[in-house]
């Protein structure tokens, strides 16, 4: 057993055992199994960490298919940390399993910027099959799981590439017209190579409030996928070389429209390096904007019903919900409508989306009910995660709802100050 685990194991006897977690939990609401619920996870870990039972396939599938969507830790009237406790069994599964493959895989290409652009290159051809049989192959066949893990958008495809931030470009600098300052914008490997829209989004909206904007030169992942595998040591050389890069760029604030890049940029850095510059710097793109009091919307040249989905992340995390509501609820021709359930994850959670996928789609699924309900025209979220998600589940049930990143909505509604 990990020495952080350990560390935990008194934590893990203060539970109840009353069971007021369970339904927050979105996996449990699918499977109905008490063993893929907090209460039945901190149960197993109870047995694992009293040496009742050695790793075994059932306890570390149980382990791994946790969302960390929080939810469970804020139900809790004990307030344990159940999700830092169950993060800590996936690091002590990693470390217990030996030499593994795929985080091998994934840290030497997110390391270094020349082989993410060569992955996501790779994704292009692996995109076509995606283009050409959505919704002509059988759901029930293997090669439609396959496309299921294609993560890029069916119908629409790889979106073009961006001139304005390809790799020879990326050290440009977007002028505000009345500049009052200097900001960074970590864009994250799916705002990058993915979500192009969102990056010009940003900027747009940054340099409205005054703010010359800068895209770092050889910017890499933010490491959270190794984070979230549990490769505690991979992931600490990944925050290494962030850190090491970002000094170079002065001390001005770092912007992100990920809240998952933040997160693991502000909270997750300083857990392994507290004395670090970076992680103080940095901000989610709705409180930013926030600090600014004066701004306001021209609006939509006709009315929209829209809606907000809050990414895990960003609300049970950074602790910001409130922030791009009060956005949306100023825009002049807005009918802003609160859906059911708003915070609930929708099931993405980076990896598990891809090694669960059947699981994530169910979930997605319950999601999707809660946004038709709202009668909605735009679901609008602050994750191009969530995004990707949830928009990947839209089309596949032929939904005509959008789905639109916060500042793509802002930049649309004409943000002022």
């Amino acid at each position: 057993m990990t020495e952080n685990l350990d560390f935990y194991k008194d934590e893990v006897f203060r539970c109840m055992r009353c069971g007021l977690c369970l339904p927050s939990c979105p996996v449990y609401s699918e499977e109905k199994i008490e063993s893929m619920g907090p209460r039945g996870r901190l149960s197993l870990i109870e047995s694992y960490v009293s040496r009742k039972f050695k790793l075994s396939k059932i306890y570390k599938d149980r382990i791994k298919k946790c969302l960390e969507c929080k939810s469970c830790f804020f139900e809790c009237p004990s307030g344990i940390k159940i999700d830092e406790i169950i993060h800590l069994s996936k690091e002590d599964i990693f470390y217990n399993e030996g030499f593994r493959i795929f985080p091998n895989i994934l840290k030497s290409i997110i390391k270094k910027r020349s082989t993410l652009s060569l992955s996501f290159e790779m994704l292009k051809i692996l995109n076509i099959p995606n283009r050409v049989f959505h919704n002509k192959i059988d759901p029930n066949r293997f090669f439609y799981n396959f496309l299921i893990l294609n993560p890029l958008e069916p119908k629409k495809g790889f979106p073009t590439k961006d001139k304005r931030s390809s790799s020879k470009e990326n050290k440009k600098i977007f002028k505000a017209k009345k500049s009052q300052g200097k900001v960074i914008f970590y864009r994250g490997c799916l705002i990058n190579y993915i979500y192009k829209d969102i990056e010009k989004a940003s900027i747009d909206v940054l340099n409205r409030l005054g703010f010359d904007v800068v895209l770092v030169k050889d910017e890499i992942c933010c490491g959270a996928p190794l984070y979230s595998y549990g490769d505690r040591k991979g992931f600490k050389e990944i925050a290494e070389i962030n850190i090491k890069l970002f000094k170079l760029y002065d001390e001005a604030p770092v912007i992100s429209s990920c809240p998952t890049c933040t997160v693991t940029l502000k909270n997750y850095y300083k857990e392994l390096f507290p004395d670090n510059k970076l992680s103080p710097s940095v901000w989610d793109i709705n409180e930013f904007i926030m600090k600014y009091p004066d701004i306001d919307f021209r609006g939509f040249s006709e009315e929209k019903r829209i809606t907000y989905h809050d990414p895990c992340h960003l609300k049970r995390s950074l602790g910001i919900h409130k922030e791009p509501r009060l956005f949306l609820k100023s825009i002049p021709n807005a009918n802003f409508i609160e859906m059911k359930d708003s915070d609930r994850c929708c099931g993405f959670a980076g990896l598990f989306s891809f090694f669960y996928h059947d699981l994530a789609r169910k979930i997605a699924l319950k999601k999707l009910d809660n946004i038709k309900d709202s009668k909605a025209d735009t679901v609008i979220t602050s994750c191009p995660g969530c995004m990707m998600h949830i928009q990947r589940t839209l089309i596949r049930e032929n939904s005509p709802i959008e789905v639109k990143h916060i500042v793509e909505i802002l930049r649309e509604a004409n943000i002022y100050v």
